[in-house]
């Protein structure tokens, strides 16, 4: 079952891996589906990250695809359990490591901004291990927005109303 699961998540890795992490972090050029507010800084980032509003609305598209899955009783190659458990084990660890470092050599070291960092990390590759079950749209546009080099932290508004806070 490790295998089978490394094999479907194989092409997400290399995705995250040819990331330009943080790189266009401060500038006011990001695309998105959403209207964009942006943060003014690495406190702000840091605040806007570690607000309630932005736990919440990541945890509930996260539990959209896990709850479908589970509400409808879907016959998937494997459980959700078991997909965390071998992306947090075998793939997390090199990824999270070469992400967390290009952040603290730029902006320094914050708990806060590595659990996100970590968190999504996370779901992109489970997300993506269940893709042909469910798509979740709001983490394929934080997944874009990251490839442009920025860092979503948080949501003004209540959503889908608002707008997503990047730096």
């Amino acid at each position: 079952m490790e295998e089978l699961v490394k094999k479907s998540v194989e092409d997400m890795v290399e995705r995250l891996k040819n990331i330009s992490w943080f790189e266009n972090c401060g500038s006011m050029s990001a695309a998105s589906k959403y209207e964009i507010s942006y943060s003014k800084g690495i406190e702000s980032t840091i605040k806007h990250c570690s607000s309630t509003r932005w736990a919440n609305l990541l945890l509930d598209k996260r539990q959209d695809v896990s709850s479908y899955i589970t509400v409808y009783r879907v016959e998937t190659k494997y459980r959700w359990n078991d997909v965390i458990k071998v992306i947090k084990k075998d793939i997390l660890p090199e990824i999270t490591n070469c992400v967390e470092k290009k952040w603290n050599i730029k902006y320094g070291e914050s708990e806060e901004i590595k659990r996100t960092i970590r968190s999504n990390l996370m779901f992109f590759l489970a997300l993506y291990a269940f893709r042909e079950y469910k798509e979740e749209p709001f983490y394929n546009e934080l997944l874009s927005i990251y490839e442009q080099g920025y860092f979503p932290c948080g949501w003004k508004g209540t959503y889908p109303e608002g707008k997503i806070i990047i730096f």
